[in-house]
C-alpha cells in the first residue's frame, strides 16, 4: 500500500489516498479532479511506502515500469534509485542484466557474488583468504554495485 498527497495547483487543497496499484492511482486523480481540481493542474506527492529516495518523486513512472515489467517494486526503485534515469531503468529490466547479493560490507556482497559465479572454483579453499577482494572488485569494471534499499543487500548491474 502507498499513501500518495493529491494537490490542485489553483487552490492549494490537497488530500491523502491510500493506493495499491496503477488502477487505485487513476481512480485517485478522476476522483480528485472531479470534486477538487475541476480541469487544473494536480501535483502528486508520495508520502509512504516501499519508496524512498529519487524513485518517489517519480511514482508515476514506477507504476508504469510495474505494469510493465514483471518485477517486484522494491527492485525497480532500487534500479531507479542507482541510475536516476527511467530510460537506462527499462534497459536494464530488458536486459535482466542486474542481481542482488548479501553482505554487510559492498567487499562481502562482493565475495557472494564471486562464489555464485564460480570465480574460487580452482582455487584451494584455504587459500581464498590470501586474495584481496577488494583489488578483485577493482578489475570488475563492468559491475556497478549500489547499496539497496534493504539493509546488507547490494543491487549489482552488469553493463
Amino acid at each position: 500500500m502507498h499513501t500518495i498527497s493529491l494537490m490542485a495547483l489553483g487552490s492549494g487543497i490537497w488530500e491523502y489516498f491510500d493506493i495499491k496499484d496503477k488502477e487505485d492511482l487513476k481512480e485517485a486523480y478522476k476522483d480528485f479532479n472531479n470534486r477538487v481540481a475541476f480541469g487544473g493542474d494536480i501535483e502528486l506527492q508520495y508520502i509512504d511506502g516501499c519508496l524512498s529516495g529519487y524513485s518517489c518523486s517519480m511514482f508515476n513512472e514506477i507504476m508504469d515500469l510495474l505494469e510493465e515489467y514483471n518485477e517486484d517494486i522494491n527492485t525497480i526503485s532500487n534500479i531507479v534509485n542507482a541510475t536516476c534515469n527511467i530510460e537506462e531503468t527499462k534497459r536494464i529490466l530488458n536486459d535482466k542484466n542486474f542481481g542482488f547479493y548479501h553482505g554487510s560490507t559492498e567487499s562481502e556482497a562482493f565475495r557472494d557474488y564471486l562464489i555464485e559465479t564460480d570465480f574460487f572454483y580452482d582455487i584451494p579453499e584455504d587459500k581464498h583468504t590470501y586474495i584481496d577482494i577488494e583489488k578483485v572488485k577493482r578489475d570488475y569494471y563492468f559491475v556497478n554495485i549500489h547499496p539497496s534499499d534493504e539493509l546488507e543487500k547490494y543491487l549489482f548491474i552488469f553493463n
